[in-house]
């Protein structure tokens, strides 16, 4: 049985014996402290072998049947257990941790649930919860300013695959959500953001959803944040996937209540497949010459394979299918390939800012220009030099194999955190 304890500024996990041997990357002597800025969330399960179910135990773990022990993963998740299968069990949600859930069994875990979330009190960002229509509950964050009262409030919404609330994979800590919301904060701006389906502590299946699931439950979530801060400008900031999202939203036939303003990183114009061309294209001029000519004598054609992937995606039916080998989250796909930016960016009333990098491979630079095009209403655009489609910026050419360089070089480019920040106060104070 684990031990909890509160520890001054860390809540502190120590693991029995058995728990240590069948537990990777655990602290040294089966000892983790987690700062309290960590802890999003503390509760009770009565049933903690349902949070895990449909998640794979990591290999070499194992543990007798009425016990679960180990790490569990799934798409964007991963669970510490350490609980036994028919007793309720502590729920600790976590950020910026090997885990984004905790489930441990402990001595009374109703009464230490409750001191926990005392000791938290204001050293943590306030956590959101969000019931869906279906009954899937979503997991995120209200960033409250640095100081003063806050001007407006901003949904932040991450690129495509399985990110959490701050933008990050376990492979590719990209922290562009997370940066936006600081970046806001310093300059008197609340936020929210949230793990999207299926992924760190919110529920539901991630390869199951489609993109115009995820569409609506971004709308379910800014019409909660406006009931709940009615008098605060509401914005939506999109990056990549998100802008798209963020497209929908604001073109949609009734647009949010309270809607001011959309901002559009790395958003794209056309539908899904002209953006998925663009990046194929990009792809080709990184191949070595010597690839390409043994490509050419094997008279193998990227382009016609890309046509051949879109056909067999459009030809599946359900949530999930198997393409080429890979499961994928084919419903997401085909709602991409046939998602036409152009018929929602012509009915957006509100004023619009779009920022892409000219180094940009995933979205064409030109975008902007055809989005202040399409778009009704005040448009402001900028196209960075040297910004990549992580919005990094990167003197080297552009190349995708560039992107870990990227990442190892640092955050998001300052001048997009403040020019976002810059745009949002006068949009909220006009």
């Amino acid at each position: 049985m684990a031990r909890v304890t509160i520890d001054g500024s860390a809540l502190v996990i120590q693991l029995g014996r058995w728990e240590r041997l069948l537990t990777f990357r655990f602290g040294a002597g089966g000892r983790l402290e987690i700062p309290w800025s960590d802890v999003v969330s503390v509760d009770v399960v009565p049933r903690p072998v349902q949070e895990i179910r449909g998640l794979l135990r990591a290999p070499g773990q194992g543990a007798p049947l009425p016990r679960r022990i180990g790490t569990f993963r799934g798409p964007g998740r991963k669970v510490l257990a350490a609980f036994a299968v028919r007793r309720p069990a502590l729920r600790l949600t976590l950020r910026n941790q090997p885990w984004d859930v905790a489930l441990l069994e402990v001595p009374d875990p109703e009464r230490l649930a409750v001191d926990i979330d005392t000791e938290l009190g204001e050293s943590r960002q306030p956590a959101g919860c969000w019931r869906l229509p279906d009954g899937v509950t979503l997991a995120g964050t209200y960033s409250e300013p640095t100081d003063g009262a806050p001007v407006a409030v901003a949904l932040l919404l991450p690129g495509s695959g399985p990110l959490d609330r701050d933008s990050q994979l376990p492979r590719m800590q990209l922290g562009v959500t997370a940066e936006l919301a600081q970046a806001l904060a310093d300059n008197g701006i609340a936020s929210v953001r949230y793990d999207k389906r299926g992924v760190g502590a919110s529920g539901g299946d991630y390869l199951a959803t489609g993109l115009w699931q995820l569409v609506a439950d971004a709308r379910t979530i800014v019409d909660a944040v406006h009931a709940d801060h009615p008098q605060l400008p509401l914005f939506v900031v999109g990056h990549s996937e998100g802008a798209l999202i963020a497209t929908a939203l604001a073109g949609a036939e009734q647009p949010p209540p309270g809607l001011r303003g959309v901002v559009l990183l790395a958003g794209s114009a056309g539908t899904g497949e002209q953006t998925l061309r663009y990046q194929s294209r990009q792809l080709d001029k990184s191949i070595p010459r010597s690839v390409l000519r043994l490509l050419r004598l094997l008279r193998i054609d990227l382009e016609a394979k890309q046509r051949k992937s879109f056909d067999k995606l459009r030809a599946t039916t359900g949530d999930v299918a198997r393409v080429a080998g890979k499961k994928l989250n084919a419903r997401w796909w085909r709602e991409l390939l046939d998602f036409n930016s152009d018929e929602y960016l012509a009915r957006i009333t509100v004023p619009v800012l779009a920022i892409t990098g000219d180094k940009d491979l995933q979205v064409n630079p030109d975008d902007p220009a055809r989005i202040e095009e399409l778009v009704p209403g005040d448009v402001e655009t900028e196209r960075v030099p040297d910004l990549t489609h992580l919005l990094r910026k990167d003197a080297a050419p552009a190349s995708l194999r560039r992107y870990r360089a990227q990442l190892r070089a640092g955050g998001a480019d300052q001048h997009v955190l403040q020019e976002v920040s810059r745009w949002i106060d006068r949009q909220a104070r006009g």
